[in-house]
């Protein structure tokens, strides 16, 4: 079987989800990335963009419950950090089909953690790439804070963000 367009890295984490139904614990360079380690030396963007290209990965070929687990990791990750990476923000929009809770957690990262003295030099060179749905979508969070008053509104609902288990019925 060929699988186009599917980085090794990615399916490793998948043949690792397939024997143990979890995702690497740790470190996902450990798994994932064990051949090309020298190509991903940060590991604490590698495993925020592992679980992304695993998420991916499990939607497009209807893995639910690995989307799910790769997902909720992901949320788990970033909602601590600052702004989200352009990379990530860029990835989302393109491989994640239609509107999902991270394009509106990585909307609402920018919003409360963002400012421009944070960007490296090739993060301002990309400013005017990054995707509109998201521009628009930061634009429309400024807009609902300052309706509400100002302020931040970071108020810790983490889980609004999960993917939740999904709960189908079965028809008799």
């Amino acid at each position: 079987m060929i699988l186009e367009d599917v980085e090794v890295e990615v399916f490793n984490i998948f043949v690792h989800w397939l024997y143990t139904q979890q995702l690497p614990s740790g470190d996902l360079a450990d798994i994932a990335y064990a051949n090309n380690i020298e190509k991903y030396p940060n590991a604490d963007y590698l495993y925020g963009g592992g679980q992304l290209r695993a998420c991916a990965f499990a939607n497009r070929f209807l893995v639910a419950e690995l989307e799910r687990i790769a997902h909720n990791n992901y949320i788990d990750f970033v909602w601590y950090t600052t702004a989200p990476r352009y990379e990530d923000v860029y990835f989302v929009y393109e491989n994640l089909p239609g509107h999902t809770l991270i394009q509106d957690l990585l909307v609402k990262l920018q919003y409360e953690w963002w400012h421009p003295g944070q960007d490296s030099p090739q993060e301002e060179a990309t400013r005017l790439d990054l995707p509109k749905e998201f521009l628009v979508g930061f634009m429309l969070r400024h807009a609902e804070v300052r309706a509400q008053g100002g302020g931040t509104d970071w108020d810790n609902k983490q889980e609004e963000f999960y993917m939740q288990k999904r709960t189908e019925k079965v028809s008799e």
